[in-house]
């Protein structure tokens, strides 16, 4: 098992690189997507929304383990 450590958008921006970000608690979906999307969208709505949002490094192991 992949082992996936996630950074809260709250404490830390994703570089501009491939990410899989997650939206809410662990029973949420992940998507792939550059970080710099992930980090504009965050900016966007932390003011209007109480939902978290969370960033690890895409590696195509992660991917795997997050899509059984």
């Amino acid at each position: 098992m992949q082992q996936i450590t996630w950074t809260n958008c709250a404490d830390a921006m994703p570089p501009d690189d491939i990410v899989i970000a997650r939206v809410g608690g662990d029973t949420e979906k992940s998507f792939r997507v550059h970080g710099r999307l992930v980090s504009e969208e965050y900016n966007r709505w932390k003011h209007f929304s109480a939902v978290p949002t969370y960033w690890t490094p895409y590696s195509d192991e992660k991917w795997k383990e997050l899509n059984k």
